[in-house]
């Protein structure tokens, strides 16, 4: 029973392609952010644009007392 909920979460997850991209000067660290993307493309139909389904993670070290804003063009 157990392997065979495995295989189905196994095909669950292949379904899904997440595009993986990494921001970061060379000189301060390897990777201070990080954005996890659901889908590489997102269509404006003029009167709305498509949910934006992701996730940004940022290395609270690096971050410390800073702010940051996000922007998507």
């Amino acid at each position: 029973m157990k392997s065979n909920a495995a295989a189905q979460t196994y095909r669950t997850m292949q379904k899904h392609i997440i595009f993986y991209s990494s921001i970061c000067q060379p000189q301060n660290c390897m990777d201070c952010v990080t954005i996890y993307l659901g889908k590489r493309d997102f269509i404006d139909h003029v009167e709305y644009v498509e949910p934006v389904d992701g996730v940004v993670l940022v290395d609270p070290d690096i971050v410390k007392e800073k702010k940051g804003f996000v922007s998507i063009n």
